[in-house]
């Protein structure tokens, strides 16, 4: 909801943010969200009260152009995000292309790819 409410964001994908796995017949540009990891913080006598997160940022696209313009917002997106959400930091990308299988296993097209890792911190309410 954080990232469709970035009118940046929003504006490339219109709603096409999904979660895990992005519909074949979806139409592009599209982000692809998978959390890889999550950690909490620890202290001596009780749990912290920060989650860390690695977020996959995948932004797919029908052109390498339109894939960079959507990672870019992506990322631009992601640090925008405010409370409860600590920071948000890129650690690495990767730029790939896919083909896309055709009808019923017939020629497809390119799909272009940047794939990002990304950290996400967000506190934890009091509990």
């Amino acid at each position: 909801a954080a990232l469709l409410a970035d009118a940046g964001l929003s504006t490339l994908v219109a709603r096409r943010i999904s979660w895990s796995l992005r519909p074949q017949a979806e139409a592009l540009p599209a982000l692809q969200l998978t959390v890889v990891s999550r950690d909490r913080d620890e202290l001596l006598t009780e749990p912290g009260r920060l989650n860390s997160y690695r977020i996959q940022a995948d932004a797919w696209a029908g052109t390498y152009a339109g894939a960079k313009a959507l990672a870019r917002a992506a990322l631009a997106a992601f640090d925008a995000l405010t409370a409860p959400f600590q920071g948000a930091f890129l650690l690495t990308e990767r730029d790939l292309s896919d083909l896309s299988p055709g009808p019923q296993g017939g020629v497809g097209r390119t799909l272009f790819r940047i794939s990002q890792d990304i950290e996400l911190w967000r506190r934890n309410p009091l509990t």
